[in-house]
Parts: C-alpha cells; structure tokens; sequence
C-alpha cells in the first residue's frame, strides 16, 4: 500500500452483470470486500483468528455505502483504490474508489468492527489486538 492507497483490479464477468450488459451494482459490493481481503492479506492481517486464550476474532461489516456513478460495462478492467480512512479502538473505516481508465465510476466505504467471542460465550465489540501488524 502507498500514499495513494492499495490497489486491485478486476474484470467485469458475465455473472455480475445485468440485463443492460453492465455490472449489476450489488456486486460493487463483493469487489469492496474482495479488494478489502487482498488489503488485509497484503497487510498480513488475518480475516478471521484465534487468540491465545481461544477467542475467536474476525471483522464483520457493521455499515456500507455505495455509489455508482456510471455503467461498468462486461469484460471492462478497472481497478479499485482501498484507502483506510480511519481506525478506532474497536473499529476500522475503509473507503473504495473504482477506477475505469483512470475515471472514478463508483465510490463506497464499509466500516468493520473487530469482534471477539470466547468458547461458550456471544460476539461482542473488541479492541483491535497489538499482536496485529500496525500497518
């Protein structure tokens, strides 16, 4: 990741699209967290984790937003920008931009709280570990 934020690309397939021939614009979402997991890896974050003591940690999204700003058309390749836009205790914003030959065409942001649940026990909102790389 640099100053200008991670970068991923992809390709529009047949599956994801709609019937005009474009990106169906749920899908924005997938590719928000496939772009998200290609960060976190890159990161060597782990998605989901156990804990010395035999929690289970993981990052589910508590808030997404998207906007398509233009169609996305079958087979284009563009590309997404990850910036993480801010961290919190218990929390991380992350803000998505897509790129189509260097034109913004859709934006978006998901917020992912860290959680933790010991055995037996519910999910509940936890700090986000030291032992995680401070990237």
């Amino acid at each position: 990741m640099n100053a200008s934020g991670f970068r991923h690309q992809r390709r529009v397939a047949f599956s994801e699209t709609d019937l005009s021939g474009c990106l169906h614009f749920g899908n924005l979402f997938r590719y928000f967290e496939e772009a998200e997991q290609a960060l976190f890896r890159d990161l060597q974050i782990p998605m989901l984790w156990r804990s010395s003591d035999g929690s289970s940690h993981g990052w589910p999204r508590v808030a997404a937003e998207c906007d398509l700003l233009e169609p996305i058309p079958l087979e284009v390749e563009w590309e997404i920008i990850v910036r993480v836009e801010r961290v919190r205790y218990t929390s991380v914003q992350l803000a998505f931009e897509v790129l189509n030959e260097g034109k913004t065409v859709a934006r978006g942001a998901l917020r992912l709280a860290c959680i933790a649940a010991a055995p037996r026990e519910r999910m509940r909102a936890a700090a986000i570990p030291e032992e995680l790389p401070a990237a």
